[in-house]
């Protein structure tokens, strides 16, 4: 818990030092500032990157080890794995007015080529 607040910490600082060096950047427009800012953009994804990497390895093994338990996350996992496909699925609906118009004028157009009953020719 402590190495974890301690990495959270000092993340938090690194993106504030980031900051800081890109608005002196901003505002000095000068070759040092710039190159100051780039190498603490790298560093905050390096520690991203570690931190992300850490996280998903300490994921893996509780559900490796829950594979061989109860099987409860195992089983929450893949049961969410549709259902956040289904939530990240972007539909763009029909309007209900498009949808009218269009059967309306379905509608008038089969009527006009139809046939009715008593006008059958031969």
């Amino acid at each position: 818990m402590c190495s974890s607040l301690y990495t959270v910490n000092y993340t938090q600082n690194l993106i504030e030092n980031k900051k800081k060096a890109y608005l002196r950047y901003l505002t000095t427009r000068s070759e040092t500032d710039k190159l100051k800012h780039k190498r603490l953009v790298e560093i905050v994804k390096r520690e991203t990157r570690k931190i992300e990497r850490k996280s998903w390895e300490t994921f893996v093994s509780r559900t490796e080890h829950d594979l061989h338990g109860r099987q409860l996350n195992a089983y929450k996992i893949i049961r969410n794995l549709n259902r956040t496909e289904k939530d990240n699925l972007r539909l763009n609906p029909i309007v209900e007015h498009t949808w009218l118009d269009y059967y309306k004028n379905f509608g008038l157009n089969n009527l006009l080529k139809t046939p009715q009953k008593g006008n059958v020719q031969n």
